[in-house]
């Protein structure tokens, strides 16, 4: 008998596309550049960085998007590229495939400009589309009414997880700011990417309800009249070369065929 043919599919284009992208510019980054290729293209900067964000620089409004492909840490990129693997497929299966990048783009820009604005520290990394992917998978949630302490208790682990990730930079002195202004301060960019979540995540789920909901069945139509008439067949003897050949076809059938 033959063999059966195992099928790698590409699922998730732009999950994928976005993880290889990361994975790729990572290693390259990490083994090959030491950190030059992210600090100067895949990084947004900041409105209170040297050098700051410079409104006449092309580059600078090309790091407000592709920012999220840049990752310098370790812990992080593993846990960025887990959370978007584990989320990403069902959600592009759901809203599809141009649906998402969209909404991918959106967190990423809206995170990019708050960091151009407010910021006071460079940013890199896919953490306000995970944060979309998690309230986007949460709102789909409360669009029936029910809430999946699963998706609950992701989003607060994440959340700790980017807090400690954050606290773990040089701190700011409390001499120069209070405690809620250093707490602000430090963990500026975690508050950043939520938000850029959050607006890609309400994009998606405003402008795609229909998907959301499943279709309602039609209680009469004019094919229920057709299926409950009785369909009459006239039997006729077949001739004996067709048979045969069902016959021969059959028996190939069993035999199988043979890869050369």
């Amino acid at each position: 008998m033959a063999k059966k043919k195992t099928k790698i599919l590409y699922d998730s284009p732009v999950v994928l596309t976005f993880s290889i992208l990361c994975t790729a510019l990572f290693l390259i980054d990490s083994l090959a550049l030491r950190g030059k290729l992210v600090s100067t293209v895949f990084s947004c900067r900041a409105a209170f960085t040297q050098p700051k964000f410079d409104f006449k620089n092309v580059l600078d409004y090309f790091r407000l998007i592709f920012h999220v492909f840049g990752n310098v840490e370790w812990p992080v990129f593993f846990m960025n590229l887990l959370a978007v693997l584990s989320i990403g497929p069902q959600l592009e299966e759901r809203y599809g495939s141009a649906m998402l990048a969209l909404m991918c783009g959106i967190s990423a820009l809206v995170t990019g400009v708050l960091t151009a604005c407010l910021g006071n520290t460079v940013l890199c990394g896919a953490g306000c589309i995970v944060f979309m992917m998690i309230f986007l998978a949460s709102f789909t949630t409360l669009g029936k009414k029910t809430v999946h302490l699963t998706w609950s208790g992701l989003l607060v682990l994440y959340a700790a997880y980017s807090l400690y990730s954050q606290n773990q930079q040089p701190r700011i002195s409390l001499e120069k700011a209070g405690v809620f202004s250093a707490f602000m301060q430090q963990n500026l960019v975690t508050f950043m990417n939520m938000a850029g979540g959050i607006c890609g995540s309400l994009f998606g789920f405003l402008v795609s309800p229909k998907k959301r909901a499943a279709p309602k069945k039609p209680a009469f139509s004019d094919s229920d009249e057709i299926a409950e008439e009785p369909v009459v067949r006239k039997w006729s003897p077949e001739p004996k070369e067709k048979k045969k050949s069902k016959s021969a076809e059959s028996e190939d059938t069993v035999i199988g065929t043979i890869d050369l």
